[in-house]
């Protein structure tokens, strides 16, 4: 995927939000797994080609900072833990913000619209949350229950509360 800049922003902003290939070959990582099977194929055949406008992937900063920062001050045994599971010949893989074994819950760190919120938009997170305790059965750590940390961004409509 290339990256075009045609604000001219800052190279340092360009460098933040320049992406790597997501998925090695043989492997779908557990929010690649939340797209459409079009969407996934369409994506992993024509990469290459693929752009996309710094200013489009601005807030993408402040998801890679809040989890580089978590990553650093996690609270319990896995903190941004890597983690896969062979299936049908292909690797399934995720991310694991944190998780807290004795009580047997995944918590996945999300910055997030005000927007979304209000529209109380979730049906993705709940899918990335089985997921991730399927991920996490197949290494032996039960996950009962999954929980999302919402870190806002935007204002909320006036009168209405998230």
């Amino acid at each position: 995927m290339r990256i075009t800049n045609r604000m001219g922003l800052p190279e340092a902003l360009v460098k933040a939000v320049s992406v790597k290939r997501h998925n090695k070959p043989g492997q779908l990582s557990a929010t690649t797994l939340l797209n459409g099977t079009k969407q996934i194929l369409l994506t992993d055949r024509h990469w290459e080609s693929l752009e996309e406008d710094v200013a489009d992937r601005f807030w993408a900063i402040l998801g890679i900072a809040v989890h580089g920062l978590l990553e650093h001050a996690g609270e319990n045994e896995l903190a941004e833990e890597f983690v896969s599971r062979d299936v049908g010949g292909v690797t399934v893989t995720g991310h694991i913000d944190n998780y807290n074994a004795k009580a047997s819950v995944v918590t996945d760190y999300k910055t997030v619209s005000a927007a979304r919120i209000l529209r109380e938009d979730f049906g993705d997170w709940r899918k990335q949350g089985m997921i991730y305790a399927w991920l996490l059965r197949g290494i032996d750590l039960p996950a009962s229950k999954c929980r999302f940390i919402s870190m806002i961004k935007g204002s909320q409509e006036k009168g209405r509360r998230p």
